[in-house]
């Protein structure tokens, strides 16, 4: 499947839906560059997933609903991250 995505304009939303294990994060994590593909291709605001992964991180942001790094915080720590940022 290929989709364009310089046809989303602002306001829209885009939806990745399908069932447990369908591969939803992870075709997410490839699009962000926090897993390396290894094969295919991708970009993202016109940066290359594969060879521009630091640009890729830069302009995306992504919060999925199973986020490890809070599991693993105390409330101060957690208190603490969010008033640093």
């Amino acid at each position: 499947m290929s989709y364009n995505l310089r046809d989303l304009r602002p306001g829209q939303v885009l939806a990745l839906l399908g069932q447990n294990g369908a591969g939803k994060t992870t075709t997410v994590r490839l699009l962000t560059s926090v897993l390396a593909p290894t094969r295919g291709r991708g970009r993202i605001a016109g940066y290359d997933i594969r060879t521009q992964a630091d640009k890729v991180r830069a302009v995306v942001g992504v919060l999925t609903e199973q986020h490890g790094l809070y599991l693993r915080m105390t409330a101060v720590e957690y208190l603490d991250f969010f008033a640093l940022i």
